[in-house]
C-alpha cells in the first residue's frame, strides 16, 4: 500500500531554474554595462517557460520558476526587463516563479528598504 506522505510529497512542485546568463541561454549579449537581454534571449526564455508549462500540465505536475539568473554587477534596467520576461512568460503560462536576492539586500534589510527598486516596479507591473 502506498504511503499517503509520499504520493503528496511526489505531487507537491517542481522548482526550475532558467539562468538567462549562463550557457543556457544563448541570446545574452555583452555591452560595456554587461550582459543585455536582447529579442533572442527574451525568445528563448519565454520557449523554455512555456515547454516547462506544457510537460507539467501533462504530467500534472505544479511548477515554480525559482532562479532569474540575474546578478548585481548588471545595471539595474536590464535585470528589472529579465523579471518582467520571467514574470510575464509565467503569467502566460499559469505558472509561479519568484526573485529571491537583490531585491532587499544588505543593510537594506534592517530599514527595510528596496535594493532594487526598479526591479521591484518591473516585477509588480508584469504580474498585472
Amino acid at each position: 500500500m502506498k504511503s499517503k506522505f509520499f504520493t503528496c510529497l511526489a505531487a507537491l512542485l517542481v522548482s526550475v531554474p532558467l539562468m538567462a546568463q549562463t550557457k543556457t541561454i544563448t541570446g545574452v549579449v555583452k555591452d560595456a554595462a554587461g550582459p543585455v537581454i536582447g529579442a533572442q534571449c527574451e525568445s528563448e526564455v519565454r520557449g523554455q517557460i512555456s515547454t516547462i508549462a506544457s510537460i507539467a500540465r501533462e504530467k500534472g505536475i505544479p511548477v515554480i520558476i525559482g532562479e532569474y539568473g540575474a546578478t548585481a554587477a548588471r545595471a539595474e534596467a536590464e535585470v528589472a526587463k529579465q523579471a518582467a520576461c520571467y514574470v510575464s512568460a509565467c503569467k502566460e503560462n499559469n505558472m509561479a516563479c519568484f526573485y529571491w536576492m537583490l531585491l532587499s539586500d544588505g543593510a537594506d534589510r534592517s530599514v527595510p528598504k528596496w535594493t532594487k527598486p526598479e526591479v521591484k516596479d518591473a516585477i509588480i507591473n508584469a504580474s498585472k
